[in-house]
């Protein structure tokens, strides 16, 4: 689901049901949403994607950062997050 955020209301903009049995979206799924988005209201008008542990990958995130859209992802604890200069770290050592 999108959602259009503007005060302290939410607004859906747009929402498909996935056909996936894990309970998680892959990544092309989630690209070919977000575009159909952009597509109508334009990659400068997103603040953000704001998203909880199901929506995070790689190749998410690689997506997000070549198109400078800014994101904030719950990640479980027990992950590993490799830092710009390779420095790797599970992710509860950083908070």
């Amino acid at each position: 689901m999108i959602v259009a955020s503007f005060d302290r209301l939410g607004i859906p903009l747009y929402w498909q049901l996935l056909d996936n049995k894990s309970g998680n979206s892959c990544y092309k799924n989630r690209i070919e949403i977000l575009e159909k988005v952009i597509s109508v209201i334009g990659k400068e008008r997103i603040a953000g994607i704001v998203g909880d542990r199901e929506f995070i990958g790689a190749s998410w995130f690689k997506y997000l950062k070549i198109n400078s859209i800014p994101f904030c992802m719950r990640s479980p604890k027990h992950h590993l997050l490799t830092l710009k200069y390779g420095s790797i770290y599970h992710i509860e050592c950083l908070l």
